[in-house]
């Protein structure tokens, strides 16, 4: 029951911080830390506690903000939660940049990357473990099935013609069994070198153009800040901000090519955080839900769903005119709506966004249905 008030509270602090209401938010947050701490649930005071530095930060308060951050970042370090630990590196760095901490804001992102690898490490190595288990059960099944072979031939040898059609069909399998240990063997390395090599691609990508972007998006920010030309400074704070998209849309792809398969609920979260991150300075109230969660897809056609998800809201954002934008992810479609003006699907021109989308869908080999009469509906069946 505590609990259960205290996750009421939280999710009443989430809208009242998107309504920009931080007063509201900062009382219901506090409330749900209140009956957390009886609780004693540590996960949920951590992120309380985080959702609160953040608050503190839109306020300004910066010394606030640092000492909530910190103590949540503490405890999510404690119990492992790397949702938490993941969103307090994310909102220290914020806090940081804000500050003009340059130095200390890259630290904290690099901790908040490393977090994000350790989180798809663990994965990878588990998911490879499992896989070694199954490929060592089923060879020394084979050489099981080898040894009664052998056993076979020898007892074939002794009775030399009387069953000379017996020992021709055991060596047919014999054969037969020999090339599926060979298959096997090969399917097995392809795997193992697929999965070095996509590895090896997502930490090159990340290592060094990551790097390499970051350390630029920081130059750039540093001389912004000492710029005491006003012309100057808004031409490096938009450089700046390309540098930044542009990360953003290298992770995005590394988060797609390092996994073998996404889910669903994957795809939902990335979504979800695209769409916090466009619509925080807006009005736009925005809803991304999702079913069969548990569902497998694969990562390019996961990646291909997230761009047509990025360039349909981004649209909704820019030239509907919305009030409110709802995203639906399931195991066999998506579906962005929003309550805009809309626009003549026939007579309007196609620029590069509603391209890129057809050429995705033709990609995948989908379907896709615009409709605009009331609003905007595009939905993808894959």
């Amino acid at each position: 029951m505590v609990e259960h008030k205290a996750g009421v509270y939280q999710g009443l602090g989430v809208i009242e911080r998107e309504a920009k209401n931080l007063e509201g938010a900062i009382s219901n947050y506090e409330l749900s830390l209140k009956y957390y701490r009886e609780a004693n649930t540590k996960g949920g005071i951590s992120l309380v506690l985080v959702n609160l530095g953040n608050c503190y930060t839109d306020k300004k308060q910066y010394e606030k903000a640092e000492k909530y951050l910190k103590e949540g970042l503490e405890l999510a370090l404690d119990t492992k939660s790397y949702y938490n630990i993941r969103h307090a590196y994310k909102f220290l760095t914020r806090l940081e940049n804000l500050k003009g901490n340059y130095e200390e804001a890259d630290s904290y992102f690099s901790l908040y990357v490393q977090n994000m690898d350790s989180i798809y490490n663990d994965k990878s190595t588990e998911a490879l473990a499992e896989m070694q288990v199954k490929y060592e059960t089923e060879q020394k099944e084979l050489e099981l099935a080898e040894e009664k072979i052998k056993t076979k031939n020898a007892t074939i040898w002794l009775l030399i013609l009387t069953i000379s059609i017996f020992i021709l069909i055991v060596l047919t399998w014999y054969i037969a069994q020999r090339k599926r240990i060979e298959k096997k063997n090969a399917e097995y390395k392809n795997l193992k070198n697929l999965e070095r090599e996509r590895i090896r691609i997502a930490r090159d990508l990340h290592d060094n153009l990551g790097a390499e972007l970051m350390m630029i998006t920081s130059k750039i920010d540093a001389k912004a800040f000492r710029s005491q030309n006003e012309a100057e400074k808004v031409e490096l704070d938009e450089l700046g901000a390309i540098s930044r998209n542009a990360n953003t849309v290298l992770r995005e792809t590394i988060w797609s090519i390092h996994k073998e398969s996404i889910t669903i609920e994957e795809l939902l979260l990335k979504a979800e955080e695209y769409c916090q991150r466009i619509f925080a300075d807006s009005e736009i109230k925005f809803q991304v839900k999702g079913t069969n969660l548990d569902v497998e897809i694969s990562p390019s056609i996961a990646l291909h769903l997230f761009r047509i998800i990025q360039e349909t809201t981004n649209n909704a954002m820019k030239y509907a005119n919305c009030e409110s934008v709802v995203v639906t992810i399931a195991s066999d479609r998506i579906s962005i709506v929003d309550d805009g003006k809309g626009f003549d699907v026939n007579s309007i021109k196609k620029g590069y966004g509603l391209q890129n989308i057809e050429v995705r869908v033709q990609e995948m080999k989908a379907n896709l249905k615009i409709d605009s009469l009331n609003g905007t509906s595009i939905t993808v069946k894959f």
